[in-house]
């Protein structure tokens, strides 16, 4: 075989395979009816399974939020700030030992992490929160009546309540915890960071939302694209 010919068969045989990936998260988005796919859900499922729980009593904390529609444009900048939030579970006492248990006893093939849950009574009354509509956690809203959602309102003002900024004259007036549309961040200790990788810029990539719609329609259409591509060939 030419190397010409090589190079056409690997191109075609990585179409194919991207082709089947967008497949297989589509057909998992469909049965979770969440955001998340790929090995962390499938660890989650297993996890469901071995403990007897539902995915309502041991969700994903990025299942519970997501970005109000009139702060759209801060989509991308939010994604990037709560991915890793977002993809921990919530485990409530009553099977957090059983969790351990398989946890700690498989093989995942994969990373979980875990936020042991033991009921929250929220304080911010009596702090007296800032509500300033320029934060990240005006730009978010909530699972209605959801056990856990005082908790993760919680974490977010106290963590990842960045300032989300129209401009660099603006980021420049806060030590710390600061986004831009274009997605540098400012965070603790003085750290900046920005990052552009194609996989995180992907709406494939986003985990925030209770309604995978918008994705799953993002997903079929990234497969008509390779399907021509395909036919191109």
């Amino acid at each position: 075989m030419s190397e010409e010919l090589r190079k056409e068969k690997n191109a075609a045989d990585t179409t194919e395979t991207l082709i089947n990936e967008c497949i297989k998260r589509i057909q998992e988005l469909e049965k979770n009816k969440n955001n998340i796919s790929g090995r962390v859900s499938e660890i989650r499922n297993e996890i469901l399974q071995h403990v007897g729980a539902t995915p309502e009593e041991i969700p994903f904390i990025g299942e519970l939020i997501r970005i109000k529609k009139s702060e759209y444009e801060w989509e991308a900048s939010i994604e990037r700030i709560l991915h890793n939030f977002a993809l921990r579970l919530i485990v409530p006492d009553k099977y957090y030992r059983k969790v351990n248990e398989f946890v700690n006893s498989h093989n995942l093939n994969g990373k979980i992490v875990y936020q042991h849950y033991q009921g929250f009574t929220s304080l911010k009354e009596m702090e007296g929160w800032e509500q300033d509509e320029r934060h990240l956690l005006q730009k978010v809203e909530f699972k209605p009546d959801h056990r856990y959602t005082d908790w993760i309102e919680n974490e977010i003002y106290h963590r990842y309540n960045y300032a989300c900024v129209d401009s660099l004259s603006e980021f420049d007036t806060y030590s710390e915890k600061a986004v831009t549309k274009e997605g540098l961040v400012k965070s603790v200790g003085n750290k900046h960071e920005k990052d552009d990788r194609k996989e995180t810029l992907s709406r494939n990539n986003y985990v925030l939302g209770w309604d995978n719609k918008e994705k799953i329609a993002f997903l079929r259409n990234e497969v008509y694209l390779l399907q021509d591509k395909q036919r191109e060939n």
